[in-house]
């Protein structure tokens, strides 16, 4: 495969996830995934991560943050000096791979971070 070619297949991989959605472009290369977890024996989300060029981030245990990528679906429930960790994440962040481009913030369950 020439430069060119190869840099233009890597330019759509990278571009799938914002055109398309992460579900949608996840269905785009159906192919290559399932060659993927007939090979593993199972389904691998960081395979099909490393073929969009993004990355899938999981921030269980991290001391919640404003700023930090995620959504948390029970924020309310806590005051707000209290502090808090990530006790679980619903659904994962996903960045592009090498930046700090955000393409979805996860979803995360918080719990209070005991002293």
């Amino acid at each position: 495969m020439n430069a060119a070619l190869k840099a233009a297949e890597q330019r759509t991989r990278r571009n799938l996830p914002k055109i398309f959605g992460v579900t949608t472009a996840l269905r785009l290369i159906g192919k290559k995934i399932l060659t993927a977890r007939q090979k593993s024996g199972g389904f691998c989300i960081q395979a099909a991560a490393q073929i969009f060029g993004v990355e899938v981030l999981d921030f269980t245990g991290a001391e919640f943050e404003i700023g930090l990528p995620v959504e948390p679906i029970n924020l309310a429930d806590f005051a707000a000096e209290e502090i808090l960790f990530v006790a679980a994440m619903i659904e994962p962040t996903i960045k592009i791979a090498g930046t700090t481009e955000i393409v979805k913030r996860g979803a995360a369950v918080l719990g209070r971070q005991s002293k």
